[in-house]
């Protein structure tokens, strides 16, 4: 078995088979056939005379004992008390060995979920949607070596402080901002050659005082003198914009003839400038008289470049092959189906039975795609902020999903929003809620896993230090690129596309679209997806030009054949 084992591994992975079959000469050796007897090695390194020792023991063991080897593995980790990285590692060689005696049918197993079949390097991560090399890193700060001067640092912290408490933005439009800045600069530094020392958001938006220096005017000075000073400083206020303009334009025209950037990528450059510029710019408008700092001209510039950009980029052709990470919906359904099928074994592929920590990964990896699935896909924020008590309720026997209007995207648009969690029954006695309630209370009622025995739920087993629903491994709350990976890794696994969080909002609409919903359904999900239906229209609906004309050229070829049909019948 062994020696079909090292040929396979060699076979399929040459330039990694040393490094492969050394992990598993120590899982075997040092970490599971102790369990069945085998001395334990006497130092670090396994000497040839116990090498030889083990391949004579291993004999002994009989393919129906080697399908407890990952308990008996275990057993040793808890007796030797192995670090839970060194764990993980020979786990997983172990476990490689096992799936290859699973697919050589040397045992029967009992019956499985199906899953697609990975190859080398047949992971999510190694799918590549787009045929741009990477480029190297040239924001401030970014490359080794960087020195950011401390005045500018303090700046930039100001600036965050800023955009988050003053402008309401989220989080992730905060850090967008200190990346448009942070690549501006460094586009400065290393290819305009501005010293270090220099380098200020006043570089990259050129300032200068308007309404702080029209105040500060003297009182007695002569009407005509007062009206000629102020018209210097406006008249600088567009030198400022002038300037400001020339070297935006000449940023954006180098990130697209030199690193083929998409006019997505000039507009959220464009979308930091604006909000750098209004930084500088907070004590130079007059909030009472004018909204939106319109009466600041570098402003007005960079809403105008803005909107040039914006046109070009609903017509500009996108970077990404959307064709593999695309799934219709009815696939997208039955992924999230496998991993509600998966969740509830209690047992691994090679017949062990299942640890806590897989089991409870594979529940919330469920719960996850479910939560973008049973109702209308929200934005991956939303899910990733769920929390019990605050934004996800419990009232009147049903899950509830309630969010203020600063808790979603476009919540001072719509405001504090509330909606039903669905509770759909999957026709084996359970239903959704089941599910939530073994991850959070227990896990009675779903019967693969009702012998466990855990109160606070399968979601206790992360011990997470934090209230929110979903969480990562190292106890803190599930971050944006984890969320990703999970639903990416899934659908990947089970259909063979990398789908992302975002796209499902795509496919749902394009899907209901496919279908020819009503306006009032339409609208209706429009407002739980939280946009409105115009946005729904020009930004979530992808199907192809083809599928959204076929109702107009069925309607066409109905007209014709209607009206040949009352021809026919005044005839007769």
């Amino acid at each position: 078995m062994l020696q079909n084992y090292e040929a396979e591994v060699k076979t399929e992975t040459p330039d990694k088979a040393s490094a492969t079959l050394h992990q598993l000469q120590t899982a075997l050796i040092r970490y599971t056939l102790p369990g069945w007897g085998l001395p334990h090695p006497q130092t670090n390194r396994v000497s040839a005379k116990e090498i030889k020792a083990a391949k004579t023991f291993m004999k002994k063991i009989s393919l129906e004992q080697l399908k407890n080897a990952l308990e008996v593995q275990m057993s040793v980790y808890e007796q030797l008390k192995v670090p839970s990285g060194s764990q993980r590692t020979y786990r997983h060689a172990l476990n490689k060995l096992l799936e290859f005696c699973d697919d050589q049918n040397w045992w029967q197993l009992e019956t499985k979920v199906e899953r697609r079949p990975l190859k080398k390097k047949d992971c999510a991560k190694y799918v590549r949607t787009t045929k741009r090399k990477r480029q190297e890193y040239y924001a401030l700060g970014a490359v080794k070596g960087d020195v950011i001067p401390e005045a500018l640092r303090k700046q930039f912290i100001e600036f965050a402080e800023f955009v988050s408490e003053d402008l309401k933005q989220s989080p992730i439009s905060v850090r967008w901002a200190l990346q448009g800045a942070y690549q501006g600069l460094g586009w400065l530094y290393r290819y305009e050659n501005v010293p270090p020392d220099e380098l200020s958001l006043e570089t990259l938006i050129q300032y200068v005082p308007l309404k702080t220096e029209i105040d500060n005017l003297p009182v007695r000075m002569e009407l005509a003198e007062q009206l000629l000073r102020q018209e210097e400083v406006r008249r600088k206020a567009m030198q400022a914009a002038d300037a400001t303009e020339i070297r935006l334009r000449k940023y954006l025209s180098w990130i697209r003839k030199e690193r083929k950037a998409h006019p997505g990528t000039e507009y959220a450059f464009l979308r930091a400038c604006l909000n750098v510029a209004k930084f500088l710019y907070r004590f130079e408008t007059n909030k009472h008289e004018v909204a939106s700092y319109d009466d600041v001209p570098v402003i007005k510039r960079i809403r105008v470049l803005i909107r040039d950009v914006s046109k070009r980029q609903r017509t500009a052709p996108s970077p990404v092959d959307i064709s593999k990470k695309w799934l219709p919906w009815e696939d997208w359904l039955d992924v999230v189906e496998t991993l509600r099928q998966e969740c509830c074994q209690a047992a691994y592929i090679c017949g062990k039975k299942r640890l806590l920590g897989g089991t409870a990964h594979s529940l919330q990896c469920y719960l996850m795609c479910a939560f973008f699935t049973y109702i209308p896909p929200m934005r991956q924020q939303v899910i990733r902020g769920l929390e019990v008590g605050h934004s996800l309720l419990w009232e009147d026997n049903r899950w509830y999903i309630y969010l203020r209007p600063d808790e979603y995207k476009t919540g001072k648009v719509y405001g504090e929003f509330r909606c039903e969690v669905s509770n759909p029954d999957f026709g084996d006695g359970t239903r959704f809620y089941d599910y939530i309630e073994a991850w959070l209370y227990d896990c009675s009622k779903l019967s693969g896993l009702s012998k466990l025995n855990l109160p606070g739920g399968l979601r206790a087993t992360y011990k997470a230090e934090h209230n929110f629903f979903f969480t990562q491994k190292n106890r803190e709350p599930m971050k944006q690129h984890t969320l990703s990976e999970y639903i990416r890794h899934a659908a990947y696994r089970i259909k063979g596309q990398a789908v992302t969080a975002h796209l499902l909002r795509d496919m749902f609409v394009s899907h209901l679209m496919e279908l020819g919903c009503s306006d009032a359904d339409m609208n209706a999900v429009a407002i739980a997806m939280h946009h409105s239906p115009e946005t729904q229209r020009a930004i979530y609906d992808k199907r192809t030009k083809e599928k959204k004309a076929a109702p107009g050229v069925h309607l066409a070829r109905q007209i014709v054949e209607n009206a040949i049909k009352r021809k026919t019948d005044v005839t007769d």
